[in-house]
């Protein structure tokens, strides 16, 4: 289980379809004074969680804000997920199934429901990441399809919210 106390880093390869993915992890526990520094990790990064606790409304209405920085900051191609935490506590719930889903449908993210204390779904949620990130590169790098990848690094798909264009 990682620490959600301050910025922790992690490194963590997990073989997705016979290859290897190496993941950093970055946890900064959705606090405000580490948004600066994680605007500058963005920028080349190739996946993003952004983690909310199911039984904390207000963790669940700050996502929006961590995803306008990640809109604001990322690659438009970057794999994205949303995951509600916490799933142990279900008796709790504050943030139902649906409303997290309907969020994530917004963004047009993955999305799913974890319990870190249980171990329900973690493991599940970061090869899913890694298996987005990897399809992604394989399809950037491959030699027949330069000019179409070129294409897709310029391209930016919008979604309309509150009356903002938005990337992805």
């Amino acid at each position: 289980q990682m620490p959600t106390i301050g910025v922790d880093f992690k490194i963590r390869t997990i073989e997705v379809d016979t290859k290897d993915v190496r993941l950093q992890i970055w946890d900064t526990a959705g606090q405000e004074r580490f948004k600066t520094i994680t605007s500058a990790y963005y920028k080349g990064s190739q996946g993003i969680i952004v983690t909310y606790d199911i039984t904390d409304r207000t963790s669940f209405t700050q996502v929006i804000e961590w995803m306008n920085e990640v809109e604001k900051n990322a690659d438009c191609l970057m794999a994205k997920m949303l995951i509600g935490n916490k799933k142990d506590l279900d008796s709790q719930r504050e943030v139902s199934y649906e409303e997290g889903k309907e969020l994530a449908d917004t963004y047009n993210i993955k999305f799913m429901e974890t319990s870190a204390k249980e171990s329900l779904n973690v493991e599940e949620s970061f090869i899913a990441m890694a298996k987005d990130i990897k399809d992604q590169v394989s399809l950037l790098t491959r030699p027949q399809d330069s000019r179409r990848s070129r294409k897709l690094t310029g391209k930016t798909n919008k979604i309309e919210k509150d009356s903002k264009n938005r990337c992805c």
